[in-house]
């Protein structure tokens, strides 16, 4: 690799850019972004490549300090230890002797470093002295055994040995600092509170180890420890406004009187940790306060944004609001009509936005309120109506109003449609406008119709639009070949490499995974190769997904060949067998969580979607899932498969019709078509009016041709069937949500 290329670890987190669409720059936002797991872009820490959000105007911001992190459940589980059933001795008759036996003396399990991590996890403090034989053995992981070995110190109340491990950890190993640091400061609370402070300012929130709320909690008890009453109150406060969620949290809240404008925030900081009910609750409580406008204002926003299950309710608060006046009346007005787009009133939304355009003629969203209407009048299907309208559009939605002036012409069989399609696509930059100007071609003149959609094939073989040509074609364009399962490469390392597997292998091996991946994501390695087989081993495809993505960004377009079979699988990796395998179409599963979350079971989208699968936590609660831990693969995939197989049912099978209906919901979906029997594929996804959906529905299915080309060794005529020609829009009994 070239020395611009640079350290690959500091790669590893960079944020990469969406795949290009041939959609207009910015969806249309009268419509509601309703997600079974609702498909926004999903952006942790290490943002997996997602299709881009729809970008409307924001609303009202949450304000937060700066170090504000994701709230996550800490990742660490407790296992607990076998049970050993107890055995009764059975009762012997007392008429007759029973020979003796010698009892057999029992050999200890050999003690290794996974064991003694497993008692920790049991008992941790128990599990002290263990952690300590190991790190003596294995001077490898030393410092990862001894970090936990400082905790089990603590649990066991040897405050003296835990602050001596801990600060040995400090000292010898960077990457566990900060959580012996946490550690070392625990310890030393009761007795030196100036130096647990101190040492806190070494630790972090990070996930899945330590969490802001932790560390703010701790600090408040230093303080207060140390005689400082008001820095420990501010602390609390910070607690109870900004994490009222986490146990800390709730705990400083109690019997604390906060100011309005705090319990304000505290009800935006309950959204953000996605308890939807407790944040309404917090607002609800606000209707008669000096902010109750305010409070009035977010109901309406959450109910819109977030609940999207009675859109009556934010129509009746923005309305409030907007006739009280003030510094929110014109935002008020504007959210006033999308939530009337939404409720299915299309005259009170119209209505609704020509009085904000009238009100506020240079107000912030004029453009989006002129945009918003047009599209209305597209979505009742007044094609001539809407094809005027979108002519007078300027402004930040020109570029999308010139594609919906050309795609109403074709709605409405204007005979200028040919000629506006033709003049998109002939830029070489609009290939949707470029295939239906070939589709209207195709009644006139067949043969330059075909040639047309050979051109377009030839450029971009593996688009959305090359799939549509090649499934309707006539006679079969070229086939490509599937793979076979290719053997990893037997690497050749410098030493150096050579020490950094073998610590993560051998962190790996005593089930320390979160400590393996972060000496992966720290490891300075210029090696790609060597980063995928590691990644490959300590079963994290989300480093695997995104190694390709940085050293291989070219994979992202073509169909997959035999001689770059290992890149490929790394770029669609088969993880999570165990779960993956119990469902019922194991690529298809695979394929919706590249596409949700790139294998990142830590991610969580603005939209509150959770884990591999983006379920929302209401979703997971409706499937039968209780208060289940979204986060946890297993879980979250099985339970994504559960919603999966529902959509399965209600569609008959039909990969669009499943895909768009996750992304968007199926009561949104099953909209978009009532009333008609059948539509041709590609029509149908044309005229999804939410740009996300759309491009959702695109790369997931490019997503499963590949996943069945890659570990089916389909070729990619076999593998493309997944996409009908047309849709059976039947609407069968079955799932609402």
């Amino acid at each position: 690799m070239s020395a611009a290329t640079g350290s690959l670890f500091a790669l590893l987190s960079v944020l990469l850019p969406a795949p290009p669409a041939s959609e207009p720059a910015a969806p249309p936002a009268t419509q509601p972004l309703i997600e079974p797991a609702t498909q926004p872009v999903i952006e942790p820490a290490t943002q997996p490549v997602i299709a881009q959000p729809v970008i409307e105007p924001a609303t009202q911001p949450v304000i937060e300090p700066a170090t504000q992190p994701v709230i996550e459940p800490a990742t660490q589980p407790v296992i607990e230890p076998a049970t050993q059933p107890v055995i009764a001795p059975t009762a012997q008759p007392t008429t007759q002797a029973q020979p003796t036996t010698q009892a057999q003396p029992t050999t200890p399990a050999a003690l290794t470093p996974a064991s003694a991590v497993a008692r920790f996890k049991a008992t941790p403090a128990q599990a002290a002295e263990p952690l300590k034989q190991m790190a003596a053995k294995h001077p490898k992981i030393k410092a990862a055994l001894e970090t936990l070995q400082a905790e089990a110190h603590l649990a066991a109340g040897q405050l003296e040995a835990a602050r001596a491990v801990a600060s040995r950890v400090m000292e010898a190993d960077p990457r566990w600092a900060h959580r012996a640091a946490f550690t070392l400061a625990k310890a030393s609370l009761a007795s030196d509170c100036r130096a647990a402070l101190a040492t806190l300012e070494q630790t972090r929130a990070d996930s899945p180890w330590l969490k802001r709320a932790e560390i703010l909690d701790l600090r408040a008890q230093a303080h207060a420890r140390c005689e400082a009453p008001e820095a420990a109150e501010a602390l609390l406060v910070e607690l109870a406004v900004y994490h009222p969620a986490t146990p800390q949290g709730r705990a400083a809240a109690e019997g604390r009187e906060l100011t309005e404008l705090a319990q304000i925030q505290r009800a935006l900081a309950f959204e953000k940790a996605r308890a939807y009910g407790e944040a309404e609750a917090q607002l609800n409580a606000l209707l008669t306060t000096s902010v109750g406008q305010e409070a009035r204002f977010h109901i309406g926003r959450l109910h819109l944004e977030r609940l999207r299950d009675d859109f009556t309710v934010a129509i009746r608060a923005f309305s409030e609001v907007e006739a009280l006046g003030g510094p929110l009346e014109e935002e008020a007005a504007y959210l006033k009509a999308r939530a009337t787009a939404r409720a299915g009133d299309v005259a009170g939304a119209l209505s609704a936005y020509e009085g904000y355009i009238k009100r506020w003629p240079q107000g912030r969203f004029v453009e989006d309120a002129a945009f918003f209407s047009v599209f209305l009048l597209y979505e009742q299907g007044r094609y001539k109506d809407a094809h005027a309208g979108f002519a007078e559009i300027q402004g930040r939605w020109s570029k999308a109003a010139r594609w919906y002036h050309a795609w109403t012409a074709y709605l409405a069989e204007d005979e200028a449609a040919f000629d506006l399609l033709d003049q998109l696509g002939q830029t070489g930059k609009d290939r949707r406008a470029a295939y239906w100007a070939a589709q209207l071609l195709k009644r006139t003149k067949p043969k330059a119709a075909a040639k047309r959609e050979a051109e377009l094939l030839a450029a971009r073989p593996d688009d959305w639009y090359s799939l549509l040509i090649r499934r309707q074609a006539v006679k079969p364009f070229e086939d490509v070949a599937g793979l076979t399962a290719p053997k990893r490469p037997a690497l050749k390392l410098e030493a150096e490499e050579q020490a950094v597997a073998d610590e993560i292998r051998a962190l790996a091996a005593a089930d320390l995974p979160d400590f393996a991946k972060r000496a992966l994501s720290a490891a300075n390695l210029d090696n790609p190769e060597l980063i995928a087989q590691l990644a490959e081993e300590i079963d994290a495809p989300n480093l695997r997904v995104r190694m390709v993505q940085i050293t291989r960004p070219q994979l992202k377009r073509g169909w997959p060949k035999q001689a770059q079979a290992v890149a490929w699988r790394d770029a669609y990796p088969y993880a999570f067998k165990a779960a993956v395998n119990a469902t019922h179409d194991p690529l298809r599963t695979l394929s919706f969580i590249h596409k949700e979350s790139a294998f990142d079971h830590d991610a969580i989208s603005p939209a509150h979607a959770v884990g591999l699968m983006q379920l929302l936590p209401r979703t997971a609660q409706l499937l039968g899932g209780g208060e289940v831990d979204l986060f946890d693969p297993a879980e979250n995939i099985r339970l994504g498969d559960l919603y999966l197989s529902k959509l399965d049912a209600l569609y008959g099978g039909q990969l669009p019709l499943i895909a768009a209906a996750y992304n968007a919901g199926p009561n949104v979906t099953t909209a978009w078509f009532k009333g008609k029997a059948t539509m041709s594929t590609d029509l149908f996804i044309e005229m999804i009016p939410f740009k996300e959906t759309r491009n959702y529905v695109k790369w997931l299915s490019q997503t499963l041709i590949r996943y069945r080309m890659i570990h089916e060794g389909m070729s990619l005529n076999q593998a493309a069937e997944v996409i009908p020609t047309s849709l059976d829009l039947t609407i069968r009994p079955g799932v609402n949500f």
